[in-house]
């Protein structure tokens, strides 16, 4: 019976590759879940520190960050194992993470503080490190996965990444709702937080195991590439910006990258805006967030288990790549006639929720067939500074034009037309590259 579903759910899989998408599964697990409650707590955080009017602000500062960050990151890439690296950077961001859960409690400087300014810190700081944070293990964790993974495995197995990861998101923030319901906001604001970092520590201990039955099954396939550790280098921001701008593929997966994070960025601030001028507050806005991931965390969940791979299979990586935003275009359309919260929480669960289970797992299988330069210093470069520059981009229009519908309207529904003709020419130099076996 088990064996029947599986096959229906993820195709012909053997033993092995089961043990192992199982073990990465589990480490998407705690890897997303953690974050998730996190990413509900940033946000709230903020709005009720800062105010969400500068949260464009805090997302160009963010960029800015990055740059010492990585020039770190590049000393420790040069130390460490790649065991050694992911138990270094976890116990890293989980020892920050505890130290950040002081400051949320603390009756000044935390959420106890209930009047918002610009010149609270915290908040910002808050909001800056968890920005960081879910790229670098994000991209840790992709990386290795991409180096002991094919495009067919793939096809089969990262339905089952992304049911872990949605899975675990959508467990962490039921608890976070309930937390936030029978406490007090000004306890389980660090409550949720020093929890969440704590399972950074399990993720840790579980990719380190997931390395051990890796090389087990086949002990030449990690050490053939050192893709966590050439991942992020500091020669990496002038070497993947050449490789992007020589292969019209890679700019075109830069392409699909920059137009979909400057359509969450424009509608996350329409929903963050709307949230803060709705409810009064500062539990209230908390429990809302929660509600809206929960729901968007279930639908992600229900298509990872039952979709992705499906998808995948059935339709193929250029139908995925396009059905995105089209969806989304639509959904544009529809914000545009009428713009209440409740329809821009509707956009917002489908764009988030697609992007998790169908988006992302699609963008990661197009790295596949191509070569180290394209997998490693490109990736790299798109994963890091690109992403956080596009979501630079989308603040910087968020400054520019405001809350104003009649603008945000005809914007997002002209980037969601550029994204799904980027997207088709993407999806097609695939299928002809695997169709022909050729390296890109």
């Amino acid at each position: 019976m088990f064996e029947q579903i599986k096959k229906a759910l993820w195709g012909e899989m053997s033993p092995l590759e089961f043990r192992r998408f199982s073990l990465l599964g589990l480490g998407s697990f705690l890897m997303i879940g953690s974050y998730q409650s996190l990413k509900v707590l940033k946000s709230s955080v903020f709005i009720n520190t800062v105010g969400s009017a500068y949260l464009p602000q805090a997302k160009l500062f963010s960029l800015l960050t990055f740059i010492p960050v990585i020039l770190l990151y590049s000393i420790l890439v040069e130390v460490f194992t790649k065991k050694q690296l992911v138990l270094s950077v976890s116990g890293f961001y989980a020892t920050l993470g505890v130290f950040f859960s002081y400051l949320i409690a603390h009756p000044v400087i935390g959420v106890a503080n209930t009047t918002p300014d610009k010149w609270r810190l915290m908040g910002w700081c808050f909001y800056i490190f968890l920005e960081s944070y879910i790229t670098i293990i994000y991209v840790l964790y992709w990386a290795f996965v991409n180096d002991v993974t094919t495009p067919e495995s793939a096809k089969r197995g990262y339905g089952l990444l992304i049911f872990g990861s949605q899975s675990g998101a959508l467990i962490f923030v039921i608890l976070g709702k309930i937390l936030s319901q029978q406490i007090p906001y000004t306890q389980s604001a660090p409550i949720i937080a020093f929890s969440s970092f704590m399972m950074l520590v399990v993720f840790a201990l579980v990719m380190w195991m997931t390395t051990r039955v890796i090389e087990a099954e086949n002990p030449a396939v990690l050490e053939k590439k050192g893709g966590v550790k050439k991942v992020l280098s500091a020669s990496m921001f002038l070497d993947g910006l050449y490789v992007i701008f020589s292969r019209p593929y890679v700019m075109g997966i830069f392409g699909i990258v920059f137009f979909q994070e400057i359509f969450s960025t424009i509608f996350d601030q329409q929903l963050t805006s709307l949230v803060e001028s709705t409810y009064a507050l500062p539990a209230a806005r908390q429990v809302f967030l929660y509600d809206y991931t929960v729901a968007m965390q279930a639908l992600a969940c229900i298509f990872g288990l039952f979709g992705t791979s499906v998808f995948h299979r059935w339709l193929g990586i250029r139908a995925c790549l396009v059905l995105y935003p089209t969806l989304l275009g639509i959904s544009a359309v529809i914000y545009l006639t009428n713009p209440t919260l409740g329809i821009v929480t509707i956009v917002m669960i489908i764009a988030k929720a697609l992007n998790y289970a169908l988006s992302q797992p699609t963008k990661e299988i197009l790295y596949i067939p191509t070569d180290d330069a394209v997998k490693y210093k490109a990736k790299g470069w798109i994963d890091v500074f690109g992403n956080r520059f596009s979501k630079a981009s989308g603040a910087t229009i968020n400054i520019i034009i405001g809350t104003t519908v009649s603008l945000i309207g005809p914007v997002t529904i002209g980037i969601a037309l550029v994204w799904g003709i980027i997207s088709f020419g993407v999806g097609t130099a695939f299928r002809n590259k695997t169709n022909d076996k050729t390296t890109i």
